[in-house]
């Protein structure tokens, strides 16, 4: 399928996928998906589009402006945008990147519950392991045939995985605790040393 946005590659490609009647009611399913190659020339400025959009970019860098994110995404990192919002992305030098927008049962809410607990944007190991469910869930999308349950449960692995970062809870009184070992992992940490963090925070706490 021919590409007309500005700034896209001959290498790039796009398809589009029609859900069935039950993947409306019942699953979550791509719209349009892609794997694109771009240059600097490469931008897409909309009012708004009733679908979400999930990014992974594979190498350079995306900008991405929405109504209260203003961020560069890098590679091996992931972008969600609700896309019924005012948005801006584009690329300033060259990028890859795979792509597809999505819609379905739940997809607002967890859209929602995304921008409001961690933003639009994800890193870390947590973002790089799941460039694999992008890959498969374009490859099942362009078949002739698609599986629509496989493609669904992909689409909701990523969203979940995303989802789980922000259902992790911490005690307070851990978390100094947790952020010293974060950040001396390699080196020798005594109980001592890590018992008086978390002391320090309870009177910390105490006196608060």
């Amino acid at each position: 399928m021919k590409i007309v946005d500005k700034g896209v590659l001959e290498t790039s490609f796009i398809d589009f996928s029609q859900p069935s009647e039950f993947a409306k009611k019942a699953l979550l399913y791509p719209g349009d998906f892609g794997h694109y190659f771009c240059n600097g020339d490469y931008r897409i400025e909309r009012e708004s589009l009733n679908l979400f959009l999930l990014f992974y970019v594979t190498s350079g860098n995306i900008f991405v402006k929405t109504k209260n994110f203003d961020m560069n995404a890098k590679s091996g990192e992931i972008v969600l945008l609700d896309c019924r919002e005012q948005h801006i992305y584009c690329c300033n030098d060259a990028g890859e990147f795979l792509w597809f927008h999505f819609n379905g049962i739940a997809a607002s809410h967890y859209v929602e519950h995304l921008y409001e607990k961690i933003g639009i944007h994800y890193r870390g190991n947590r973002a790089e392991k799941l460039r694999l469910r992008f890959q498969e869930i374009i490859s099942a999308a362009a078949k002739p045939i698609v599986n629509e349950p496989v493609v669904s449960h992909n689409i909701d692995g990523i969203l979940a995985a995303l989802a789980a970062e922000s259902s992790v809870t911490i005690n307070e009184l851990l978390r100094p605790t947790l952020e010293y070992i974060a950040k001396h992992f390699d080196e020798p940490i005594s109980i001592e040393e890590l018992a008086n963090l978390s002391l320090m925070r309870s009177e910390e706490r105490r006196v608060g």
